[in-house]
């Protein structure tokens, strides 16, 4: 099964929007195609909804850079929930960072480090796609 992220107001979830209008376990997102950056998105049936480039949508499929996903009134940006997805995105951008570079940083320098080569990675694929 493809790797899923929860986003909502409750600390369990991997992305934690703290506004009174985000429900406790509001929504996902998963990575549909990690070569073209398309995720899916699904509300998990939250009061003040989620949003694809304005319309409300309880599943719905987008590119993490041509649309915009609002959960109830915030707009997600591409970098509250690229970063989870790393792994596969390097992949498809054949970085070839090993395993054991990643495990040599511990963990407070390691969301730092994933950053650095992320960012790599969407640099990368825009160039390819111009």
């Amino acid at each position: 099964m493809a790797k899923e992220i929860t986003i909502g107001r409750a600390n369990a979830n991997d992305v934690v929007l703290a506004y009174p209008s985000i429900s406790r376990k509001h929504a996902s997102i998963h990575l549909v195609d990690n070569k073209e950056m398309v995720f899916h998105v699904h509300d998990f049936g939250s009061a003040n909804g989620t949003f694809k480039n304005g319309e409300r949508v309880s599943d719905a499929e987008f590119h993490a850079h041509n649309d915009r996903i609002s959960i109830a009134h915030i707009d997600l940006k591409p970098s509250h929930f690229l970063p989870y997805f790393y792994d596969e995105l390097a992949e498809a951008a054949a970085l070839g960072v090993s395993t054991s570079e990643r495990v040599q940083y511990n963990k407070v320098h390691r969301l730092s480090y994933q950053r650095q080569i992320f960012y790599c990675v969407v640099i990368k694929h825009i160039s390819d796609q111009a």
